[in-house]
């Protein structure tokens, strides 16, 4: 096991509820989550996302996953903010589910095509992308630090 990316057991995971300013409120509920600043959305190395509120898990998703962020509909904070932690991500963990939220009152077909050709370009297949869309229960959850900051 790697000790590169952060592992959390038990980890409730929510669908975005707020976007502004290219941040979204909703993903993880990381423990402690304060002080989890390697795991969260940061700028200038300061966390700018807020915990989420908890909700009640629908599904509970046994095997290994990893969290992969926001996929913002903007290329350029798509690129610069959300996508680059899946490098070291995908070197690690390259069979894991991934797991990604999106703006509140959006669905899966509203993304841009661009969004798949980047996260094809990584070298994450589609069949590896799950789109948070209700509360959900990770077993195992990992996440690499964010690698890049406005």
């Amino acid at each position: 096991m790697s000790d590169i990316l952060l592992q959390f057991d038990e980890v409730d995971v929510v669908p975005a509820t707020a976007f502004a300013k290219h941040i979204a409120t909703g993903g993880p509920i990381w423990p402690d989550f304060a002080t989890q600043v390697d795991a969260r959305h940061c700028r200038g190395e300061v966390p700018v996302d807020h915990a989420p509120a908890r909700q009640e898990p629908v599904t509970r998703i046994d095997e290994p996953a990893v969290w992969g962020g926001f996929l913002d509909r903007h290329f350029g904070h798509l690129v610069a903010e959300h996508l680059p932690r899946l490098p070291v991500s995908l070197r690690e963990r390259p069979d894991d589910l991934y797991l990604f939220t999106i703006e509140p009152n959006l669905t899966e077909a509203d993304l841009p095509s661009h969004i798949w050709d980047l996260l094809a370009w990584y070298g994450l297949p589609r069949a590896q992308v799950r789109i948070v869309t209700e509360p959900l229960r990770a077993a195992s959850l990992r996440v690499a630090s964010q690698a890049e900051m406005l």
